[in-house]
């Protein structure tokens, strides 16, 4: 090999030429090809070499720690990101979650009312219609005893003629009221109550929607979203509805 001697002379490679960073023989060193060139000693031109290869070294080591501490610095800045958008993230959950629970605990509320409303209005009803019952079964009554009357002697139907009509008199019946303007109020402001909770809920999905920046865009779940919330088959618009669904299933 090139390291044992010198192929075309069959001498030992002592010398080596800068020029043509090449081992030389004694007969190489002295031909015409490297007789100008500048030529050391294979033992100082390695000790040259080797003291540029240390050179070259150590910078590629500097160059080797400025990498890890950027990239310690890239893996921490990366971390410190990701703390903060999980942070955000936890932020917007926590603030939706309330969101949702201030909902349904407003919507437990208002259906309270309603069907507190309701129950009034059966019980009205159910004393009204006992009331009414019992005045027909009067009527009725009253209606035979005087049909019987009419079928009397004349002699017999005028004793006591006097209390035969006021009987007559007292038992008109006198048409009840039957509007209910108590209950008429209450629903009146129930149902101003939910249009202005229909207002402030569609300018909350108009802050949401346009007010927001685009890259901000949530995707929303039909299947978890309030009952009267529809939701775009994209889950990126949605709208307020006056009744409820039930959103598609999947499967």
């Amino acid at each position: 090999s090139d390291l044992e001697g010198c192929q075309k002379h069959r001498e030992p490679l002592k010398a080596f030429c800068k020029e043509d960073r090449a081992l030389l023989c004694a007969v190489c060193r002295e031909s015409r090809a490297h007789r100008a060139h500048a030529v050391l000693p294979a033992p100082d031109a390695a000790r040259e070499y080797e003291g540029q290869i240390q050179a070259g070294l150590r910078a590629l080591r500097a160059d080797r720690e400025k990498l890890l501490g950027i990239r310690e610095l890239e893996m921490r800045r990366n971390w410190e990101f990701l703390e903060k958008t999980g942070a955000e993230r936890q932020r917007v959950l926590s603030t939706f979650e309330g969101l949702r629970l201030f909902l349904e605990a407003h919507a437990r509320r208002l259906l309270g009312q309603l069907g507190g409303l309701e129950r009034d209005l059966e019980r009205l009803q159910e004393e009204k219609v006992t009331t009414l019952t019992e005045e027909i079964s009067r009527l009725d009554s009253l209606i035979q005893e005087m049909e019987e009357k009419c079928q009397q002697p004349p002699n017999k139907l005028l004793q006591d003629i006097g209390h035969t009509l006021s009987r007559l008199e007292r038992g008109n019946f006198q048409d009840p009221p039957l509007e209910l303007p108590d209950l008429e109020k209450e629903i009146g402001l129930f149902r101003e109550q939910n249009v202005g909770l229909e207002e402030t809920l569609r300018s909350f999905q108009d802050i949401l929607m346009f007010e927001l920046p685009e890259k901000m865009q949530v995707t929303l779940d039909p299947s978890t979203a309030h009952p009267q919330l529809r939701v775009s088959e994209d889950g990126r618009t949605v709208w307020w509805v006056d009744t409820q669904w039930d959103p598609p299933r999947g499967g």
